[in-house]
């Protein structure tokens, strides 16, 4: 099985653009370390979702925990999706400006 870690998606994004890391602007923070804490922050809300449905199989966990687990790992998944989709038609309005 392959292990993909959410450092690792963000960096692959870069590697297959032919981009490098950027330096933080004057506001501290890069774009690429606030999409890298995007992609950790719904990676670790899923794995906690998991974690919380094992525990509520195995007795250890209430249901109502478990519900609004899965349900705040699916907004910050979707929420994810959709500034990607967002991300990929801003760049393909560039890639189509006539210069």
């Amino acid at each position: 099985m392959v292990n993909i870690t959410p450092a690792g998606a963000a960096s692959s994004l870069l590697q297959g653009s032919g981009l490098t890391k950027p330096t933080p602007g004057a506001g501290g923070t890069s774009f690429f370390d606030m999409l890298k804490s995007g992609v950790e922050s719904v990676h670790d809300s899923q794995a906690k979702s998991e974690q919380l449905t094992t525990d509520a199989l195995m007795g250890k966990a209430d249901l109502t925990q478990v519900v609004q687990g899965v349900a705040k790992a699916e907004v910050m998944l979707q929420t994810m999706v959709s500034i990607r989709d967002r991300l990929l038609t801003a760049y393909q309005e560039i890639m189509n400006t006539r210069i």
